[in-house]
């Protein structure tokens, strides 16, 4: 009786090589990225022409890449240095990389191992590619590059990197066989239906999570600016009336408050959404606050500038909260009315020095009223433009059928800012800005008129 031939694949090799891969937790892989930016950061190679540099730098990664072998595998060879991982590819994704570098092992779908020591050489080497990857190549606008790292950062972005599953190669098996491919097309159709809708709870608790962070803060950051400016307040008409300028509140528990408020709000911002982004913009708005009272708001100019970045940062806040593209148009227009606004307000220092002849704030030598009518008009004309190119900018109309026609609220916004002018101008009111809105019934009659011509219009 002839003998069998030995089974070139035995079955407890088999069921071992799967134990051995099912058992390992799935990683991050550094070294690639690692090895790839080193080649691109030495100067020599940064004169080669690109073919030449790509061949060589995949040429240094199969030189220098770790080889691992592992035991009963008939197939020797690996895709990365751990044995079941996905590669970071900065080339090709950059920014969108730092964000999601602290979610990899808490993510739902195919979380992914990262150590700290990892996480630290990833940290150091995407920098490089903050403006050197791929997708940035194919803008050559500053600030459309800005607009476009801003906009990865969304986690729409990932949607390939959370059901592509490990490495874009072992896609969500799972739910593909339970759903079907038709299953799948009809949740992104349901998705993207419900995306033009406002009734989102998810959003509008994260917004009001938002909204509640930032006002502690900003309620912390005027605190601070009124202990510092208590003895130029009790000079100002208006601002002696403030507590701490009119003694009603003593400046130990102001202090105390601001501390409260401060360390509440940043607890508030941080902790329901743990981004990295919205940490930083959190930190540079402080920052700027404080250098503004401390310094910035006395010199002429820049003193509106900075007032201006601060509604800058409150609606990119927004934006990353609410998971929402911000047109590059309302980033304009959000920065050129808080100017137009706060050039308003040193508007009213000046009156109140022409007035009075005592000065309001250090630098209202730096402004007078021809300069500032001047700059008003210009900013107020900006504005106008800008709202108009938002209203009319494809990410906008596109949304509903309706959206379209979001130009006719326009006349809403051109006949507000005239009226503005008007109460400024010719009626000589003074007071802030919002003291003069509240009580201006014409002008509270064409904000509605614009809320709800803008609701029934969008939605």
């Amino acid at each position: 009786m002839p003998s069998k031939s030995p089974n070139p694949f035995p079955a407890n090799r088999i069921s071992g090589l799967k134990k051995a891969v099912q058992g390992f937790k799935p990683g991050i892989c550094t070294e690639r990225a690692l090895i790839w930016t080193k080649y691109f950061k030495n100067p020599e190679n940064k004169i080669k022409p690109v073919c030449i540099q790509i061949a060589q730098a995949f040429s240094s990664v199969l030189i220098n890449k770790t080889i691992k072998i592992y035991p009963d595998e008939l197939i020797v060879g690996n895709f990365t240095s751990k044995r079941v991982g996905g590669e970071i590819l900065p080339e090709l994704l950059g920014v969108p990389v730092m964000e999601d570098l602290f979610k990899f092992s808490g993510r739902k779908t195919s979380p992914l191992q990262v150590s700290l020591r990892e996480t630290w050489q990833l940290l150091r080497i995407l920098p490089f590619w903050m403006f050197r990857f791929l997708a940035m190549r194919a803008y050559s606008s500053p600030f459309t590059k800005v607009r476009k790292m801003l906009s990865q950062l969304k986690s729409y972005f990932y949607v390939m990197n959370e059901t592509g599953g490990i490495a874009h190669t072992i896609p969500d098996h799972e739910k593909l066989i339970r759903v079907g491919t038709d299953g799948i097309i009809a949740e992104v159709n349901e998705k993207q239906t419900q995306a033009a809708k406002i009734d989102q709870p998810e959003l509008l608790l994260k917004s009001c999570y938002a909204f509640t962070g930032f006002s502690l803060m900003a309620s912390a950051v005027y605190i601070f600016n009124d202990l510092h400016d208590v003895s130029e307040d009790r000079l100002h008409p208006i601002k002696k009336f403030r507590p701490v300028a009119a003694s009603e509140i003593s400046p130990i528990t102001a202090k105390a408050l601001f501390l409260f408020l401060l360390f509440l709000g940043g607890g508030v911002m941080y902790f329901p959404f743990k981004n990295p982004l919205i940490l930083g913009l959190v930190l540079f708005y402080i920052l700027q606050n404080i250098l503004y009272t401390l310094k910035l708001k006395h010199i002429a100019i820049v003193d509106t500038i900075i007032i201006s970045f601060g509604f800058l940062i409150r609606i990119l806040i927004g934006g990353i909260v609410t998971e929402t593209i911000l047109s590059q148009w309302i980033i304009l227009m959000t920065f050129l009315l808080a100017m137009f606004l706060a050039l308003a307000k040193r508007r009213d220092d000046v009156l109140i020095f022409i007035k009075t002849n005592e000065k309001p704030r250090k630098n209202v030598d730096g402004y007078n009223l021809e300069f500032l009518n001047a700059t008003m008009m210009i900013t107020a004309s900006v504005v106008i433009v800008t709202y108009i190119m938002y209203t009319m900018s494809v990410g906008q109309t596109g949304m509903t059928d309706n959206g379209k026609n979001l130009y006719f609220t326009t006349f809403f916004v051109l006949i507000g800012i005239i009226r503005f002018l008007h109460l400024i101008m010719v009626k000589k009111r003074i007071g802030g800005p919002t003291k003069i809105l509240v009580n201006d019934p014409f002008l509270l009659i064409i904000i509605f008129g614009w809320l709800i011509t803008f609701a029934v219009l969008l939605y």
